[in-house]
This record gives C-alpha cells, structure tokens and sequence, in this order.
C-alpha cells in the first residue's frame, strides 16, 4: 500500500502542478486577448488617419497643379479691386501670404502683360498696373 499512497501523492502534485499552469496560461491568454484588443484599436485609428493624410495629400497636388493659375488671378484681383502698387500687391503674395517667390511674382506679372490680362503705364517715372 505504500507504493499506491505515494503514487496518489505524486500525481496529486502532477495535477496541482497542472491546474496552476493551467491558471497562469489563462491569465496570460487573458492579457493577450485585452492587448491584441487595444493594438486593432489603434491600428484602425492610425488606418483613419492615413486614410485622411492620403486626402490631404490628393487636395494639396491639385492646388500645385492650379497653383499658377490662382496666383496669377489673385495678382488681378488685387490690382483690378485695391488699385495697388505692384510693390504693396508683390509684398503681400511673396511677403505676407508666401504663395510664390518674388522671381516667380514678377514672371507670373509679365505673363500677365504679354496676354493683355493686366496693363501698365508710367506715371512720374513709376510703372502702374490697370
């Protein structure tokens, strides 16, 4: 009978052994369950914010693409409804608005002389947009 007692106490550990494994893989599983939760969360945050930086991107080389254009009829407007000098219309688009560069002010100017969109003429030695 003493072989038997001791077998029982022997598999008694086994299965002691066994039920506390099988509670801290539980536990883990658990864990693992409540981070791969948070990281589906955050990947469909940060899909979200691809999704709307790829929007942003799509909008901003439409505007390059045009962006001569818009330029160049903000120059009009700002000659044809302020009646400002070329320097005060130049230090706002190159200056306080930064839409181009000044070499880039001054051809978008001349393209728009050359196509009869903008005229100018010379009052006491200073040249005036119409």
């Amino acid at each position: 009978m003493g072989e038997v007692d001791s077998l029982k106490e022997v598999l008694k550990e086994s299965f002691s052994k066994i039920r506390e494994d099988i509670k801290k893989m539980t536990s883990e599983l658990s864990g693992v369950k409540k981070e791969n939760k948070e990281l589906r969360e955050r990947i469909n945050t940060l899909e979200k914010t691809r999704q709307k930086a790829s929007l942003k991107s799509e909008i901003m080389s439409k505007f390059d693409k045009n962006k001569k254009s818009v330029i160049k009829q903000k120059i009009i407007e700002l000659i044809q409804f302020k009646k400002a000098p070329i320097s005060e219309i130049k230090d706002i688009i190159v200056d306080q608005q930064k839409y181009c560069s000044k070499a880039s002010f001054y051809r978008y100017v001349e393209e728009l002389k050359r196509t009869g969109k903008v005229n100018s003429v010379t009052v006491n030695e200073r040249e005036v947009y119409i």
